[in-house]
């Protein structure tokens, strides 16, 4: 059957289309789960660290499904007179690390004066579920240079709200 539907600018949604068919090699929701928190997370550690309410038990429907991790966090870097602030991030899912960086992800140097970088950080990742088990899903951060007293901080004063969140996507 042709469509007839199609106009010279396009197609108008408006109208209505019947479909008659089947849809293939496209995946279905299963499960969506979020973990959303507004608290303020302060370290100065350059070792990864876990960052507080940023941590889910999440238990996958099916062993053969893909979970789509995403996180976003509200980043602040930066402390007294530190000319230089920087800071890394990292998913963990069942005890592995998801792609996680070798240095720093964020960086300034302000070259004299204080160096202050505050930003919205984006984070996706897609591991196979491989199992029904349940795991835990957490993000860690990391301070670079904390010697020189910069600092790494989510929801700076809890006036953010960040969050991380799985969608569960079948085969």
């Amino acid at each position: 059957m042709a469509l007839t539907k199609v106009q010279a600018d396009g197609i108008n949604l408006a109208d209505t289309f019947a479909f008659s068919g089947t849809v293939t090699g496209a995946g279905k929701f299963l499960k969506f789960q979020k973990v959303t928190f507004t608290a303020e997370f302060q370290t100065q550690n350059d070792s990864f660290t876990d960052i507080t309410n940023a941590t889910m038990s999440y238990t996958p429907i099916k062993s053969d499904s893909t979970l789509r991790i995403t996180t976003l966090f509200h980043v602040y870097l930066g402390q007294g007179s530190s000319t230089t602030v920087g800071g890394a991030f990292q998913i963990v899912h069942d005890s592995s690390a998801l792609e996680a960086p070798a240095s720093q992800q964020m960086y300034k140097s302000a070259g004299s004066g204080t160096a202050i970088l505050q930003i919205p950080f984006v984070f996706t990742n897609y591991v196979s579920a491989g199992s029904t088990s349940a795991r835990t899903i957490k993000a860690q951060g990391r301070c670079y240079a904390g010697s020189n007293a910069a600092e790494y901080i989510i929801n700076k004063g809890s006036a953010y709200t960040s969050h991380i969140e799985v969608l569960e996507i079948g085969a």
